[in-house]
């Protein structure tokens, strides 16, 4: 395995780390990230929040482009907000819908 290519699970494994300050969950586990596009020399990562007034989109976007970056510094981050799909709780995996319940 090239240690200079970009891994989509690698990738999803350290946003895990990335954790909403209102909720308690990491951005994963809340099903916000919905997509990460690798395109060498880039990294795109689409996500959402959990609504589109969430006070934390600057936080989380921000959080998300520096944790991608900690493992690829050589490639150019995109941290793209979208708003299709709308998120709703079904996107939570089942550890995160737990804690809610």
């Amino acid at each position: 395995m090239n240690p200079f290519k970009a891994d989509r699970d690698k990738i999803l494994e350290k946003l895990q780390e990335v954790i909403d300050p209102e909720l308690g969950v990491d951005i994963v586990n809340l099903g916000l990230i919905y997509s990460v596009d690798i395109e060498d020399p880039h990294i795109r990562v689409q996500m959402t929040m959990t609504t589109p007034s969430c006070p934390m989109h600057t936080y989380l976007t921000s959080q998300t482009a520096q944790t991608v970056e900690q493992l690829y510094p050589w490639m150019k981050i995109e941290v793209k907000l979208v708003w299709e799909p709308p998120w709703s709780p079904d996107m939570m995996s089942d550890n995160a819908k737990k804690m809610f319940s």
